[in-house]
């Protein structure tokens, strides 16, 4: 999980600040890009640990953490807002239902 201590955070926040920024100015800020740079803070995590299976399963384990929190802390939600929008194009009988009223939200 993200949660880290504040102190980190400022740490942290200003190096990965200024690279969003210059990233976004230098080239065009998009999914290669994004990709890229995941990867290789990925190799620099692994040469730091060394590669062993544990540093590897890490890695793994990491992505899979950061995926999930994603999806139910941004993907989840949008995508809610966006059936409440525009109507749900799945019967209530197949998803346990009704959006509005906190029905199954298909995960």
């Amino acid at each position: 999980m993200p949660y880290i201590k504040p102190k980190d955070r400022t740490i942290l926040d200003g190096k990965i600040n200024a690279l969003i920024q210059q990233i976004g100015f230098e080239i065009s800020w998009d999914d290669g890009a994004v990709n890229y740079t995941i990867t290789r803070l990925l190799i620099g995590y692994v040469k730091h640990c060394g590669l062993h299976y544990s540093t590897l399963q890490n890695v793994v384990g990491l992505l899979a953490a950061v995926h999930d929190e994603f999806d139910r802390r941004v993907v989840r939600p949008y995508e809610k807002q966006k059936r409440i929008e525009n109507g749900d194009v799945y019967p209530p009988e197949l998803t346990g239902g009704d959006v509005e009223e906190g029905g199954n939200d298909g995960r």
